[in-house]
């Protein structure tokens, strides 16, 4: 009897490659989406004063909401 080869299917690595590339793609997006807001840190100690601390508490607020 004639003897037949059976060789195995080499598994392709396109699924590998539109991981990495979808990988990629979602790192891109998440730094341009989220990293250009503007930073929300405490005041800067300097003058102490009652309107200096509703003027930021303002502002952080207004960061926050838009931010949200």
């Amino acid at each position: 009897m004639a003897e037949i080869r059976v060789e195995e299917r080499r598994r392709s690595l396109g699924w590998l490659w539109a991981l990495l590339a979808l990988l990629v793609i979602g790192a891109l997006a998440y730094y341009f989406l989220f990293m250009n807001e503007p930073n929300v840190t405490a005041p800067p100690a300097t003058t102490g004063s009652l309107e200096h601390v509703v003027e930021v508490a303002a502002r952080t607020v207004a960061a926050l909401a838009h931010a949200a």
